[in-house]
């Protein structure tokens, strides 16, 4: 941990959007802020669902009852979204995370009510009962994605950078997810599933501009090397996403240089839960 970010106060804010409930001063929203927070957010990439932990001190009993999902495999549950926002006093607000939750329930642990929330990216599109997609001649793979998207209530999509190819008279079966995962496998290109945002983009490049990193940005101790890439971690940032670009400054032999983040890991807590505020870092070589 870095002296700056042992010295400045954190914050997280929790947003909840309930279908077919409400809280109980009326309305399906409602935010968590100022509150003992601890969330641990793993963005490891399909086939995977990125996923999000939160742990809330003080919640109103009422709260509680609203917001508590028992069963995560019924089709027909109420589909309730979480948005979690951290920042350092002083800075702006970032979005961490957006999904759907998984699994929720109160916690009683002392004097204090606590909310257990587990939440999901692309639950609902990987549960969502969808006909086969079937094209006659060539189509484009971007028209297929841009059907299966049209499925998935409140995500959008973005290419970035995968060129145009076709499909001859294909029949594409499963979820809408399912169907976004088949053709990045049959086409080899990535997919990612991130804040209710699909993204393709060729494996070997990532996006936007390179983001240095080394000891004076943050980076904790120095880089590990191992046979699939490089891990490390940072001081939490909310520019790190998957996908996107770092470029390494270290005195590890190999560890310097452009990589692509392919999984995160965000640690953050406020409020008195702890001062945790670290995301680690796994990514591949790429050429810049």
């Amino acid at each position: 941990m870095t002296m700056a970010k042992a010295l400045t106060r954190k914050i997280i804010a929790v947003d909840l959007v309930l279908q077919g409930a409400t809280f109980g001063e009326g309305g399906n929203t409602k935010t968590y802020e100022g509150l003992a927070c601890d969330v641990t957010i793993q963005k490891c990439g399909l086939p995977a669902n990125n996923s999000c932990v939160i742990d809330i001190s003080n919640i109103k009993q009422v709260d509680i009852e609203r917001i508590t999902t028992l069963s995560p495999v019924k089709l027909d549950m109420k589909r309730n979204i979480v948005e979690v926002r951290a920042w350092a006093e002083g800075e702006s607000p970032s979005r961490v995370f957006v999904g759907e939750i998984f699994l929720a329930f109160g916690t009683y642990p002392g004097p204090d009510l606590g909310v257990h929330i587990e939440v999901l990216t692309g639950l609902y599109p990987s549960l969502i009962v969808s006909k086969p997609f079937t094209f006659e001649g060539a189509v484009s793979w971007q028209k297929i994605v841009q059907e299966a998207v049209s499925e998935m209530e409140g995500y959008t999509f973005s290419n970035k950078g995968v060129p145009d190819m076709s499909l001859r008279d294909p029949v594409i079966n499963g979820s809408p997810m399912e169907k976004i995962k088949e053709i990045g496998r049959q086409l080899n290109f990535q997919v990612i599933c991130d804040d209710m945002q699909i993204i393709t983009l060729p494996w070997d490049k990532g996006m936007g501009n390179a983001i240095t990193v080394n000891a004076s940005t943050g980076m904790v101790k120095h880089p590990e090397l191992n046979p699939n890439g490089i891990r490390l971690n940072h001081d939490y940032r909310p520019y790190f996403r998957q996908g996107g670009l770092i470029q390494v400054e270290s005195i590890v032999p190999g560890a310097s240089g452009v990589w692509k983040i392919l999984k995160l890991t965000h640690m953050l807590q406020s409020f008195g839960a702890g001062d945790a505020w670290d995301t680690a870092i796994e990514g591949i070589r790429v050429n810049a």
